[in-house]
């Protein structure tokens, strides 16, 4: 009965979004107001790269030409010369010319000398100090921690659609003085073409869900195909397969094994208008994991939904659910968050609330995004984030709820002060 509503589902969004796939298919077609390169030019004119902005603003929610977005573009590489550009603004640039590389053409403005940066190596990441405080009814006291954490992101041009990505972390407890040791944690190859995307090597995995399932990383391949490999418009295709590490998940869960298991997943999403709905499957198979996730012939098999409604530029509701069919207990999680305001660290004075409720069945969420709530639990949790400066940000989160076999209270208390650059 669950596979047959999955596919009636599945159908319904391949219907739906149809006429937005063959849109986006025309080199021709406007851009729309969602497309990703809105978000990229505005980045740059926050960051001072590009001037005179309201000359030629867009910051209404009508539809653009290709032609007029690439003389935007093409303003960016000009002002390049000029200014000073960080590294982020310089990757941004270079992405934007690929997109707009035919009408920058038609324009007369060649982008040869991305050739020439085929060798240039960006960095970007951040410095993050995090303050996590827990009490319940089955602690003695205050579980409290303070952890540093660096991260670094190299990216290395091959082509003009070709990069080669990583990342590099070093994380250690300022209570116990602890000294962190570097670890490469992705490095993978990614490709980017007008309506598709390729991914392979040790890579994100970040499942349409926003988090629900999975924040981390597996090694393999991942395929995207459709309306934009950032779910510019109409429906996204994504095919990933691997292997994930038992160290993705919580050591609390009582894997037996250091061996890795297989991965295989689907998702089917998009976005039309104001709208964003999608739905997954994921299989997991291991004969070694004979723990939490497996419950039967070792194999975890997990669906999913999702979908988000913006109802104006600053609000947005969201939720998401999932289900362990191998699973005998906590074998569902879900949530739902309505956000208000929009958190960007590079704009300074931005600024976001939010409020969810979340039930995180640890057969299903055990390697989800969860800062104030985490696998095992269920219950209320608010937030706030606000940019001070540019690229510094702060983040306070509260969690109330209590474990969902045992029904013991817990509450969760969450800082963070996270530099960009």
């Amino acid at each position: 009965m669950k596979c047959k509503s999955i596919g009636v589902l599945v159908m319904a969004l391949t219907v739906f979004f149809t006429n937005s796939v063959l849109a986006a298919g025309n080199p021709f077609a406007d851009v729309p107001a969602d497309h990703w390169a809105y978000e990229a030019v505005n980045n740059l004119v926050a960051d001072g790269v590009l001037t005179g902005y309201e000359d030629m603003t867009f910051k209404g929610q009508k539809e653009i030409t290709r032609q007029e977005m690439a003389m935007m573009v093409a303003r960016a590489m000009v002002a390049e010369n000029n200014v000073e550009v960080s590294s982020r603004d310089k990757q941004a640039i270079v992405q934007l010319a690929v997109e707009f590389s035919d009408e920058l053409n038609s324009l007369g403005l060649r982008v040869n000398r991305l050739e020439q940066q085929a060798d240039l190596i960006t960095w970007q990441g951040k410095v993050e100090y995090t303050y996590k405080q827990a009490r319940g009814d089955l602690l003695v006291g205050r579980d409290s921690s303070n952890a540093m954490l660096l991260r670094l992101e190299p990216a290395a041009s091959l082509s003009a659609n070709w990069q080669v990505r990583a990342r590099l972390e070093a994380a250690s407890e300022l209570s116990r003085d602890e000294t962190g040791t570097v670890n490469l944690k992705r490095l993978y190859a990614q490709g980017d073409y007008a309506s598709w995307q390729m991914k392979l090597g040790k890579l994100p995995l970040y499942t349409n869900e926003e988090g629900l399932l999975w924040d981390g990383q597996y090694s393999g391949g991942q395929a995207s195909f459709g309306g934009g490999w950032k779910r510019q418009q109409g429906a996204v295709l994504t095919l990933l397969g691997g292997r994930l590490s038992p160290q993705e998940l919580p050591s609390s869960l009582g894997l037996v094994s250091d061996e890795a298991a297989d991965l295989f997943g689907v998702n089917l999403d998009g976005t039309k208008k104001k709208g964003t709905a999608g739905v997954g499957a994921y299989r997991l198979k291991s004969d070694s994991w004979n723990k939490a996730y497996f419950a039967g012939e070792n194999t975890a098999t997990i669906w999913s939904l999702h979908g988000a409604y913006r109802f104006t530029d600053r609000l947005c509701l969201s939720g998401a659910y999932g289900e362990n069919t191998k699973a005998n207990s906590q074998d569902t999680a879900w949530q739902t968050e309505l956000v208000y305001g929009r958190y960007q660290p590079e704009a300074q004075g931005s600024w976001q609330l939010y409020s969810a409720y979340r039930q995180l069945g640890e057969a299903v969420a055990a390697a989800g995004t969860g800062d104030a709530l985490h696998y095992g639990q269920k219950g209320w949790e608010v937030g706030a984030k606000y940019a001070p400066w540019k690229n510094v940000g702060l983040i306070l989160k509260y969690g109330d709820g209590e474990e969902i076999d045992s029904h013991q209270g817990v509450k969760q208390y969450f800082a963070r002060v996270e530099c960009f650059f």
